[in-house]
């Protein structure tokens, strides 16, 4: 994993960042956000986006650890399926609020 961190802020930069082209159906919700889910599940299938994952499993086994983003609403953010990819690792469940 080759991440650097500053004054305990790890920036994971855009391994795991949800491309321009799909934030409006995160954004939208209802109809939209099932799509944009789906293209962001299938964008970071990758080793890169794999490793990033990682990280923050490890970081969460560590200690306490928060993901952040720009979106406020976290049911229509993509941290959401980043999220359910690091529970899985954990072995936790998901719930949203």
């Amino acid at each position: 994993m080759s991440i650097g961190a500053r004054n305990g802020v790890v920036g994971l930069g855009p391994r795991l960042g949800n491309p321009k082209w799909n934030r409006a159906g995160f954004g939208a919700g209802g109809a939209e956000l099932a799509p944009a889910i789906a293209a962001y599940t299938e964008e970071i299938d990758s080793p890169e986006a794999d490793d990033a994952i990682e990280g923050i499993t490890t970081m969460a086994r560590e200690g306490l650890t928060g993901v952040l983003c720009f979106e406020a609403r976290e049911g229509r953010c993509h941290r959401q399926v980043v999220l359910d990819r690091v529970n899985a690792r954990l072995g936790l469940v998901s719930v949203l609020f």
